[in-house]
């Protein structure tokens, strides 16, 4: 599945994965915010950190997401991160953070999905079942306690 949702305590965590659609990843944020598990004002993770970046993508797209991220934070979550894994996902995001920005919402891109959720102030994800090495620390704080 390319967009998927869970939760983690007060963090909801929408990722995706490979090849998407806007309106695939759209869905799924509304999906996940509606879900009844979904807590009230969730810190929102948007990883896309496994991902590439939707084919066809628009300047008008990155506004409507942009317009999607700014309803997102003022209304319904706390805080919002977006995980990008290369350095034009990371620059896309950036341009539709600035939406949300541009009204005081708490957002930020960061790196890793790893970096975002010490910025959500949410704890390390659990490692995946059957990995066989650890993760590579990402943050700062992580790589001055790892010399």
């Amino acid at each position: 599945m390319p967009v998927s949702y869970q939760f983690d305590g007060r963090l909801a965590v929408v990722k995706m994965e490979t090849e998407y659609s806007l309106g695939a990843l759209t869905e799924a944020i509304h999906a996940c915010l509606g879900d009844p598990k979904c807590p009230a004002q969730p810190d929102l993770l948007l990883d896309a950190s496994a991902a590439f970046v939707p084919l066809g993508l628009t300047a008008a797209d990155l506004h409507a997401l942009g317009r999607l991220l700014t309803y997102l934070g003022t209304e319904r979550c706390r805080s919002i991160a977006l995980a990008a894994g290369s350095e034009i996902t990371n620059g896309l995001m950036r341009a539709c953070a600035a939406h949300a920005e541009a009204v005081g919402v708490r957002i930020r891109v960061c790196r890793s999905a790893a970096v975002a959720r010490e910025w959500l102030g949410q704890p390390a994800a659990p490692a995946a079942a059957g990995a066989l090495f650890g993760s590579v620390p990402q943050s700062a704080a992580a790589l001055a306690a790892h010399p």
